[in-house]
């Protein structure tokens, strides 16, 4: 069962908020770009504060060095826009049974950051 956990449009909010106590969640989704802030400062400061949820990137940026970027922010995937509800559950599948650092394309199958420079 997918539970919302809470909706913030600004990075700099959930960052604020991230030191005190939040309700559990089992993912987070970051946008790439959002208002005063962006996704891989947020993932890197919740990363840097002791955060083991799974995070994935929602980004229309897919080319390799992107890619690497954010793996390296500290992400657990990327979803690659324009995305639908169903890849969105085929990534907290995949999440929950796969290894982390996947891609996702916009149709939900997995692509090889190593070999591939976008979708």
């Amino acid at each position: 069962m997918v539970e919302a956990g809470g909706v913030s449009d600004d990075g700099k909010s959930i960052v604020d908020t991230s030191g005190e106590a939040l309700r559990p969640v089992n993912v987070v989704f970051l946008d790439i770009l959002m208002q005063r802030s962006n996704g891989e400062d947020v993932c890197k400061t919740l990363r840097g504060r002791g955060l083991v949820t799974p995070v994935v990137a929602a980004t229309g940026n897919g080319l390799r060095e992107d890619l690497e970027r954010y793996q390296e922010a500290g992400f657990s995937g990327v979803l690659l826009k324009p995305f639908s509800s169903s890849t969105v559950a085929d990534v907290l599948r995949q999440l929950a049974t796969g290894p982390a650092g996947a891609v996702y394309t916009r149709r939900g199958s997995k692509i090889d950051s190593e070999s591939s420079g976008g979708p």
